[in-house]
Order: C-alpha cells, then sequence, then structure tokens
C-alpha cells in the first residue's frame, strides 16, 4: 500500500510545512497496491480493497473499492461482508448485530447498547438493559454465552 503526505507534491518545491495526517484505525484492513491520499482517515475495521485509491474517510465498517474508492458495502469486525435487512445485519459467521444510522454508517449492536444502557442479571442467564436513551434500538435480551453471539429483539 502508498500513504501520500502532501495532497500536492512537486519534487522540486520543498512542501514540508503541507504534511497531512493520515489515520488508520484499529482493526482496519488494507489491500495490497491501495493508495491513501493524506488527510483522510480509514475507520474501525473498514476494508479498503487491493488497488483502491482512497481519497476521502472511510467509515467504519466499511467496504471500499475503486478508483476514487468508493462505498460499496459494510464488512464485520471479523471480516465477512454484511447484508441488510431493514436496517439491520446479523453477521452469519460470528453473530454479531449490526444497525444502519444514514446512508454512510453502521454501528455494532452490542457497543450501541453497552454505551446506552446498563445491563442487569434477570435471571435464567439472560441480561437486560435497564436503560436504553432514544436511540433506535430496542434490544431486550442479549445471550451470556458471547455477548455477540446473539442478539434478540
Amino acid at each position: 500500500m502508498v500513504f501520500t503526505n502532501v495532497y500536492n507534491p512537486r519534487s522540486h518545491i520543498p512542501r514540508r510545512h503541507e504534511m497531512r495526517a493520515t489515520r488508520v484505525k484499529q482493526g482496519a484492513t488494507l489491500g495490497a497496491n491501495a493508495t491513501i491520499v493524506c488527510g483522510n482517515t480509514i475507520g474501525r475495521y473498514a476494508f479498503v480493497g487491493a488497488g483502491t485509491v482512497v481519497t476521502s474517510d472511510v467509515p467504519d465498517y466499511a467496504l471500499f473499492m475503486g478508483n476514487p474508492g468508493r462505498l460499496k458495502g459494510w464488512m464485520c469486525a471479523c471480516g465477512t461482508r454484511l447484508r441488510f435487512e431493514a436496517e439491520k445485519a446479523q453477521c452469519p459467521r460470528c453473530g454479531t448485530a449490526y444497525i444502519k444510522e444514514g446512508a454512510a454508517r453502521i454501528r455494532d449492536l452490542y457497543e450501541v447498547i453497552s454505551r446506552n444502557a446498563s445491563l442487569k442479571s434477570c435471571g435464567n442467564g439472560l441480561f437486560s438493559p435497564v436503560f436504553l436513551s432514544t436511540h433506535t434500538c430496542t434490544v431486550l435480551r442479549i445471550a451470556t454465552t458471547s455477548p455477540r453471539a446473539s442478539l434478540k429483539s
């Protein structure tokens, strides 16, 4: 992969003062020969395809491909492509659930719950949220064997 450090480089003009930071967040995957133009951020667990030219920020969990790179879909943190139905998806491999927030953002549902709810044991090995903010999710139970394994509504 290639990272640029100046947006408009010229070999005979020093432009060290024009360098821009590029951020690659946790778990991001960058394919072979991907070019990341300076000043952009690659989101958490995003997947940038081989040969992609990234000219804009890449959202968390995004599948980004092409020249210039465009959002082509969504990926689970485990690397499996997600299929959304009614703004929700569950990874067929690891069971992590996701919700869409607009056209260009998704979130791990477990992450949403853990940030917006206090979990309280309700017997028979299940937990239920005591408080949920006005967020769109309405999760009632989470299996305790693996918090990401299965979410039931």
